[in-house]
């Protein structure tokens, strides 16, 4: 193992790459019961992730406020701006990423921090993980793009035709963000059926040495079941059209590594988008309309609430 500090283990931080509803409430669990701190102040379980997501409240924060920045919101499917790195919301979040790793994981030698938003900032984490020595090393999550599509319109009610593209882009954007990392991949099936597989295949890929044990076992055996996948669909089944390059060459990934074609499948991806991309900026501002309008509407809601309070009308 790499040393720092006169011979002392480097430090590793992982990053949980993979669209929303794909997996990577699970993974972060059982990494974090086998050694991977996540920090404290995780968000609560909520009714559409019951078993917790596991995701540290101020990084959340800091991927919305730089969304919001950049005039973009988590289900924007389209591509980050040019030269977004360079804008100022980019360099505020890169120093918020730093503070946060300073304050929560100075002396932690091995964290995992997730959250779907990653996807898209994976750079931002990378420049300030090496800058404190850190070694950044990314685990990608894939689960089938049909599963996620009717899980988002199940939750937030999104089309399906934009959930699998949301699906695409998180995709794409994680892939090209961790360029350069360590970096495995790991599919939400496999995780589910197998989960002992799936963590001793990170644990290779990665170079890792996780904790393990009886009790580590039991509590990840009463962690992971396979009912945790409520939306299901046949391996093979072909994905929307504009998913299908990018579901396409993940079939053909083997030992946990992209397939050498990927390239090539992002490129048919980025042809297939082309001659929609009036209709998807279309849609995407009608979505920033209409949180725009729900946002005035709840500021308006709780007005009325607290001047009934105030007057006792209830």
């Amino acid at each position: 193992m790499a040393g720092r500090r006169g011979g002392a283990p480097a430090r590793k931080g992982l990053l949980v790459l993979g669209m929303h509803r794909s997996g990577t409430s699970a993974l972060t669990r059982l990494l974090n019961l086998h050694g991977a701190r996540l920090g404290d102040d995780l968000l609560p379980a909520g009714h559409d992730n019951p078993s917790g997501f596991w995701e540290l409240r101020e990084a959340v924060a800091i991927h919305e406020r730089l969304l919001a920045g950049l005039g973009m919101a988590w289900d924007d499917p389209r591509p980050l701006p040019p030269a977004w790195a360079d804008t100022d919301a980019a360099r505020r979040a890169s120093d918020d990423i730093g503070a946060l790793i300073d304050h929560t994981f100075a002396d932690e030698a091995l964290w995992a921090v997730k959250d779907p938003r990653l996807c898209r900032f994976a750079p931002l984490w990378s420049r300030a993980m090496r800058a404190r020595g850190i070694e950044p090393h990314a685990i990608l999550v894939a689960r089938h793009p049909a599963e996620v599509a009717h899980s988002l319109q199940t939750r937030d009610a999104l089309p399906a035709p934009l959930g699998n593209l949301l699906w695409a882009r998180y995709l794409v954007d994680a892939v090209a963000g961790s360029e350069g990392m360590p970096r495995t991949l790991v599919r939400y099936s496999d995780l589910l059926q197998d989960w002992r597989g799936a963590i001793a295949g990170i644990e290779g890929a990665l170079s890792l040495e996780l904790a393990h044990g009886d009790a580590i076992d039991a509590a990840a055996d009463a962690f992971v079941a396979p009912q945790m996948r409520h939306h299901v669909v046949d391996a093979g089944q072909p994905a929307d059209v504009l998913a299908a390059p990018l579901q396409a060459a993940l079939a053909h990934a083997a030992n946990n590594e992209l397939p050498p074609a990927w390239p090539q499948a992002v490129e048919r991806f980025s042809q297939a988008l082309a001659p929609v991309e009036g209709v998807v900026d279309g849609l995407a501002g009608m979505l920033s309309a209409s949180r725009a309008e729900l946002a005035t509407l709840q500021a308006e809601n709780g007005k009325l609430h607290r001047e009934l309070d105030e007057h006792g009308r209830w």
